[in-house]
């Protein structure tokens, strides 16, 4: 009796080996479907356009208008009251390593015979080496459309805004790999031949070892800095051959026009143009603003120039 006992309490302390397992098992994840457009969306989404636009305001920040519209009869097999929501644009062109939107948030609704803008800032300028003959980069829109659909439109440019970006960009980097550019301060007033004149100064420093055979050969005006005599710009040898250290140039302007309103309002008359050649070539014509401390002289001078009250 006494061994059925203890073998008894022997099998109750063994423990308890538990349910036999196998390998891990996992529940399949269905992937999901791509997005896709409902067959009006999809029509209306064939027949959208993009075409480049740039106002004097976006100019100078580089900021391009990505214009989509539809024709009135976009989509019109699919019916007249289709509707396409663009969430994201970007201009996709060799001429750029890439474009940033303005505002990441915007969302535009384009339908039949409706045309609204999508806005980029262009990235750094690509221009060497450039196909032969190229004018203009050309590029693609890539249009983000609700649900996340994406449409490449090859873009229109009537205006020839790429063509010209592209150039003045390209000339700015190939001045800026061989001089520095330096707009002074001050705006100092004078008198000739009893006209207010001012005059601002601008220095030319070339760099040790240039990487561009690039040379400044004139400086342009603009509404707010005219050139005496009615000259378009300026010109002196020390642009297109400054002293090792840097030569300084003395632009004296004066007043075109005195309606405060206007020259408040002005988007161009800030910038300097500035004419170079590279090998002997006339580049395109490229713009460098004012710094802010002499743009508020400026002011200060029309101020004084043209007797502003207040």
């Amino acid at each position: 009796m006494l061994a059925v006992v203890v073998a008894a309490g022997l099998a109750a302390c063994t423990p308890d080996a538990g349910p036999t397992t196998g390998p891990p098992t996992t529940t399949p994840v269905a992937s999901e479907a791509p997005a896709t457009l409902d067959p009006a969306a999809s029509a209306l989404a064939d027949d959208l356009a993009v075409e480049i636009v740039q106002t004097r305001l976006d100019w100078g920040r580089r900021v391009l208008s990505l214009v989509v519209s539809a024709p009135d009869d976009a989509g019109s097999e699919a019916g007249a009251n289709a509707e396409l929501t663009v969430v994201a644009a970007a201009l996709d062109s060799p001429g750029w390593d890439g474009t940033r939107a303005t505002d990441p948030d915007r969302t535009v609704t384009v339908g039949p015979g409706r045309t609204r803008s999508m806005f980029v800032t262009l990235g750094d300028a690509r221009c060497d080496p450039r196909p032969d003959g190229a004018t203009s980069p050309g590029g693609v829109a890539r249009l983000t459309l609700a649900p996340g659909v994406e449409r490449d439109v090859t873009v229109t440019d009537p205006y020839g805004h790429l063509a010209r970006a592209w150039g003045e960009d390209c000339a700015r980097l190939g001045a800026e790999a061989a001089v520095a550019l330096t707009i002074g301060p001050d705006v100092v007033a004078g008198t000739r031949d009893g006209v207010a004149t001012g005059t601002v100064s601008l220095t030319v420093t070339p760099l040790e070892r240039p990487a561009q055979p690039v040379v400044v050969t004139g400086v342009r005006g603009s509404q707010l800095l005219a050139p005496l005599g009615g000259a378009v710009g300026w010109s002196d040898p020390a642009l297109a051959a400054p002293a090792p250290a840097g030569s300084t140039v003395a632009l004296p302007f004066t007043a075109v026009r005195c309606d405060r309103h206007a020259i408040a309002e002005d988007k161009r008359g800030t910038y300097l143009g500035i004419e170079t050649s590279r090998d002997g070539v006339a580049q395109p014509l490229f713009h460098v603003r004012l710094p802010e401390a002499t743009r508020s002289n400026l002011l200060l001078w029309y101020a004084d120039a043209c007797g502003w009250e207040g």
